[in-house]
């Protein structure tokens, strides 16, 4: 059976806007975290990003460029890492999950 664009555009749409309540109650409760803590939701970042790109293209998923990956995602995470500190916390969580291994 073919799914017209119409009806996935619809469901990409209920599912996205399911994940910007969520993403939107995540960045409310960072508020409150400990700045070591805050590198938990630091997905939240591709996250946004990738909700404000289906939403400019009308949650259309078949237009190649709603599927685009920003060009500056990566720099965009660690500049947010840098501004919350988290740079030289992270390479001592690095570190110490290779001693776990």
């Amino acid at each position: 059976a073919v799914v017209s664009t119409q009806s996935t555009g619809n469901a990409v749409h209920d599912i996205a806007s399911s994940a910007h309540v969520h993403l939107e109650h995540c960045m409310k409760l960072r508020a409150d975290l400990p700045s070591t803590a805050q590198l938990a939701l630091i997905g939240c970042l591709p996250a946004r990003a990738t909700l404000d790109t289906l939403e400019r293209y009308d949650f259309d998923v078949t237009n190649g460029r709603a599927l685009r990956r920003k060009a500056l995602l990566a720099w965009s995470v660690k500049r947010e890492a840098m501004r919350l500190n988290l740079v030289g916390n992270w390479n001592h969580v690095k570190s110490g999950m290779r001693n776990n291994r």
